[in-house]
């Protein structure tokens, strides 16, 4: 299953998000919950707090009995949003004065005569008033202030909603700040960590002083990643000295498209130097660009399959010779299933091909010459049948005439029937279809007979002599041989 790759900064940023949104959320349910009770709150705050103030006030104006001094009071309080309406309410309760607000909406009927539950009553109509009393000291009498809530709602709204703004505010400064200490202090070391990983071309000290200005964790990182380079760089050494005692040469490429290593066993097989070939690109030493491009055909088919291995075998064209070399290589992936790192072995098998051409080319000999023997083998029975016939026939010649220079034509016709025969035997002998037996011969019986009967059929130019010491014993002469293989050899 492939992984899905994400960023961190795309991960910080959506669980910043997710918790921001669910903290005002919670804070909306709880603001939704607590907003009467702190409307409340803040209301009677207000209220103790004016009339702790207005009733010394008023004592004082109902003392010196100063009505002007309590209208202007009443008159500058209703002037306040949040006070709809100032009453002063004598023991018996009558209406001492009243003030109500131009903003009271709607407007409050208050008779002369009024009780404090009378009034609490006609307050308690209207869902946003409230009533708030307060006995004045020293007289028989009453302050209420009625108190409009709606003022004290906005206000609270608006608080919370700046609040709410500013929170969001911060959060996204706070994200932005965060992006850019992360990238400070996280992403562009991880960044450079990944370079120096995926750059397999740095050398030790070079990553000891990449880890210098990394810090700690990613530092780590990289010197676990060292550790393990060397680690494989030594036991790509410790196999490449384990190779030079086999007849193949290793190499192995980092990138599939050059060679990062390769083992002094090239010199045994191509007569050049391993440093001339490294980095190098693959089969470039072929000096055939038709014979690279299909090896690296070959190789990028494998590849695009994620074959594991390949074997091939290929010719190429030195110093006027054809060479054959083959290859089998053996490709490893990493987890996400890119290529990693490429090893190979080559041989020369010149040897084994050419002794594997002339094989095939023995075979075909065999294949022709077995064709040719059947063919043979046919014909010669076809003439074994004429030969017959035709021997019945001067047989029956022979009996039937007395005539001497007609029997002389009859045993040359003999002789060459059996003449022909014997060719017809060696043609079958060819063809596998007669097996040769060996026998007694008398060497000199057989050439003067070679030389009355067979030499004259032959070609005008061919000469034979034959010398017989007749003084030596008859059996001296005798071999044993095969006679038509003997008459074979001779003619």
């Amino acid at each position: 299953m492939p992984h899905k790759h994400h960023s961190l900064k795309h991960d910080l940023t959506k669980t910043i998000l997710l918790w921001s949104t669910s903290f005002f959320v919670l804070l909306g349910v709880v603001f939704l919950l607590t907003f009467n009770s702190l409307e409340h709150y803040i209301l009677n705050i207000m209220a103790d707090h004016r009339m702790d103030y207005q009733v010394l006030e008023f004592s004082k104006h109902l003392e010196r009995q100063d009505s002007r001094s309590i209208r202007q009071n009443s008159q500058a309080l209703v002037q306040e949003s949040m006070v709809s309406a100032v009453l002063l309410i004598d023991a018996s309760g009558k209406l001492i004065h009243v003030e109500l607000s131009d903003n009271q909406q709607p407007q409050m009927t208050i008779t002369e005569t009024i009780d404090i539950n009378s009034l609490d009553a006609l307050v308690a109509a209207d869902n946003n008033l409230h009533l708030f009393t307060r006995p004045i000291p020293g007289h028989n009498a009453t302050l209420a202030l009625v108190m409009d809530d709606r003022p004290v709602d906005i206000a609270i709204i608006s608080v919370t909603a700046w609040t709410g703004v500013l929170m969001l505010l911060l959060i996204l400064v706070s994200i932005k700040a965060l992006h850019i200490c992360l990238r400070r202090q996280l992403v562009n070391p991880v960044e450079h960590l990944q370079q120096a990983i995926t750059n397999n071309t740095l050398d030790h000290d070079a990553i000891q002083q990449l880890k210098l200005n990394l810090p700690d964790e990613a530092s780590n990182i990289l010197e676990a990643y060292d550790k393990l380079k060397q680690s494989r760089d030594g036991l790509r050494m410790q196999i490449t000295d384990m190779m030079q005692t086999l007849s193949s040469c290793f190499w192995w490429s980092d990138d599939g498209i050059s060679y990062a290593g390769i083992s002094t066993k090239w010199t045994d097989i191509l007569n050049q130097d391993p440093a001339t070939i490294q980095g190098t690109k693959l089969w470039s030493w072929t000096e055939g660009k038709a014979q690279a491009f299909a090896n690296n055909k070959q190789l990028q088919q494998a590849i695009e399959h994620h074959d594991e291995k390949i074997d091939f075998a290929y010719q190429i064209q030195k110093d006027e010779q054809t060479y054959w070399y083959g290859e089998s290589i053996t490709l490893n992936y990493d987890s996400d299933g890119n290529l990693d790192t490429i090893y190979g072995i080559i041989n020369d098998i010149s040897k084994r091909k050419n002794q594997q051409q002339k094989q095939a080319e023995q075979l075909e000999l065999e294949h022709r010459l077995e064709t040719t023997g059947t063919l043979v083998g046919g014909i010669a029975h076809e003439f074994n049948n004429a030969l017959a016939g035709m021997n019945g026939n001067v047989f029956l010649i022979k009996q039937s005439t007395d005539d001497e220079q007609t029997l002389i034509r009859i045993k040359r016709i003999e002789s060459l029937i059996e003449r022909s025969a014997s060719m017809i035997d060696s043609m079958l002998t060819f063809a596998q279809k007669s097996n040769s037996v060996a026998s007694p011969i008398s060497l000199d019986k057989f050439l003067n007979k070679l030389q009355v009967v067979i030499l004259p059929s032959m070609m005008g130019n061919t000469q034979f002599s034959l010398n017989i010491d007749t003084s030596l014993d008859n059996n001296s002469s005798i071999i044993l041989a095969d006679k038509k293989r003997l008459q074979e050899m001779i003619v």
